[in-house]
């Protein structure tokens, strides 16, 4: 949406990983670890449409969220740990996977 000039998706929907994997419906999100866990791998992301955009967060900084490369449905540079609240990832969808735009690991 815009508003007042700026593009804005609004407050990130709060997802929990289970078995490795979340399921999206909006194009931001903050992924929490399963039953809390100190870390957790994120392999697979359900949802989506060609040209759909995701940006990434973790809920708790202390819950590492690992986005893994390879993996289910996520073509990364590489595994992605997102382990404070500040990181971020951005992904496009494309034919069935999930592709890093960019990370932003501060």
């Amino acid at each position: 949406a815009v508003t007042g000039g700026m593009f804005n998706l609004g407050a990130p929907a709060a997802l929990t990983i289970v078995s490795d994997a979340i399921t999206v419906t909006t194009s931001s999100v903050s992924v929490e670890t399963q039953g809390g866990a100190a870390t957790d791998d994120l392999s697979a992301i359900n949802g989506g449409a060609s040209g759909d955009l995701l940006i990434v967060k973790a809920t708790t900084t202390g819950h590492s969220v690992v986005l893994k490369d390879g993996v289910g449905n996520l073509q990364l540079n590489g595994d992605c740990t997102l382990a404070t609240v500040q990181q971020r990832i951005v992904l496009i969808f494309q034919g069935s996977n999930w592709v890093e735009l960019s990370r932003s690991l501060n």
